[in-house]
């Protein structure tokens, strides 16, 4: 049972860090499929390649994908970074409030 629990978590990871690298692409301007911003223009090879085209021009990048392992390294490393983001943005939050805490005192409210 815990090998099952193990491989959906790992397919949870490898989903969270495919769609963080997708919005990223489609941040910069790169589309897997047309859409009213354009036509696609990143081609998807069999699992291991895309390319990023455009009308013009022949591919202007071609890119192997890291493999899975190295894939999940970090996607775990993008979640750790983001664990800490959010304890400091909770640490911000608490000492933004200590400081309204100690004007208020200061100005006898």
């Amino acid at each position: 049972m815990q090998a099952a629990l193990l491989t959906w978590d790992v397919m949870a990871k490898e989903a969270k860090a495919r769609i963080k690298i997708n919005k990223l692409l489609e941040s910069a301007g790169w589309r897997f499929f047309d859409n009213e911003v354009g036509k696609a223009n990143i081609l998807l090879k069999f699992n291991t390649t895309f390319q990023l085209i455009n009308d013009e021009n022949p591919p202007i990048i071609k890119k192997s994908l890291p493999s899975l392992d190295i894939q999940k390294i970090i996607s775990e490393k993008i979640d750790k970074e983001q664990q800490l983001v959010n304890a400091n943005k909770e640490l911000i939050t608490i000492f933004e409030q200590k400081i309204k805490d100690r004007i208020a005192r200061v100005w006898g409210e």
